[in-house]
């Protein structure tokens, strides 16, 4: 909620009423291919041990659901998309899909307010990001990604990256204030 009006004093009230992680981390929406399932579902469990509201379609979809119209609601509803970057996800409609709505989002963001908003977060799984040369790759290119190419020897550093992506204060330090 820091950065975008909410008085600091707000924040530092309402984790007194509510504990510590009430408003720590922005919730996020996970975009991955099927083909990587086992890295998606560990991603999935862990955000939710440390408190993280995350959204994945095998939790939330339902039999009947036009997911189409689900998934797409459902990236309007979160502040974050997780890419989960893969040569399989790269390759993946469902993922071109949610990333190019994500950034259809970020552009009436700018519009409204004239300043850039990034609800993408790319995680690269594997390295083909840096050789894939579609759209949405490109796209995703321009932005810090985090590495998560040695997620199965090191899952809790990738944790810790993603988690500090998530941060409502951006997982920065607040500046110092001026000494005038």
């Amino acid at each position: 909620m820091r950065g975008c009006g909410v008085p600091k004093e707000f924040l530092e009230f309402t984790r007194g009423l509510f504990g510590e992680n009430a408003i720590e981390f922005r919730n996020c929406f996970i975009s991955y291919s099927h083909k990587d399932v086992i890295f998606a579902k560990k991603l999935y469990q862990r955000l939710r041990d440390r408190g993280v509201n995350s959204y994945i379609d095998f939790e939330n979809l339902k039999g009947g659901d036009f997911w189409a119209d689900v998934i797409n609601q459902a990236i309007h509803h979160y502040e974050k998309l997780l890419v989960c970057c893969s040569e399989n996800s790269l390759h993946s409609l469902g993922v071109d899909r949610e990333v190019n709505t994500a950034l259809r989002i970020e552009e009436r963001l700018y519009a409204q307010s004239n300043e850039k908003v990034s609800i993408i977060i790319p995680v690269d799984m594997d390295g083909y990001i840096w050789h894939c040369e579609n759209h949405v790759a490109r796209r995703l290119q321009e932005r810090h990604i985090i590495n998560a190419k040695n997620w199965q020897n090191d899952f809790a550093a990738v944790l810790a990256d993603i988690l500090k992506a998530l941060r409502t204060d951006e997982g920065r330090e607040d500046p110092p204030e001026p000494k005038l």
